[in-house]
């Protein structure tokens, strides 16, 4: 699909090459804030649950401890370029 329109934009007048040129343009700008560890392109945390104890048949117990990773959408800057130049009516 977006290879379809890169190939119309090129073909188009000189506002397409330049939309594609623009999109190109911000997915290496995002790259570089990546590669330069300026900008993550995805977030984890693991989130501790407090420690309890179950009481099992007879005098048996058993601590337990949980927790829950919390994490960002995986974000890459080519998955960017090519939404901002399919558009969103494409995209969705």
């Amino acid at each position: 699909m977006a290879a379809a329109e890169i190939h119309k934009a090129g073909a188009r007048e000189s506002s397409g090459t330049k939309f594609l040129f623009g999109a190109m343009g911000i997915g290496a700008g995002m790259q570089t804030l990546v590669q330069l560890s300026l900008f993550a392109s995805a977030w984890e945390k693991f989130v501790h649950f407090k420690t309890s104890a179950i009481n099992l048949a007879g005098a048996w117990k058993a601590k337990v401890a949980g927790g829950m990773l919390l994490s960002s959408p995986a974000s890459a800057p080519p998955t960017w370029a090519w939404g901002y130049i399919i558009g969103p009516k494409l995209g969705a």
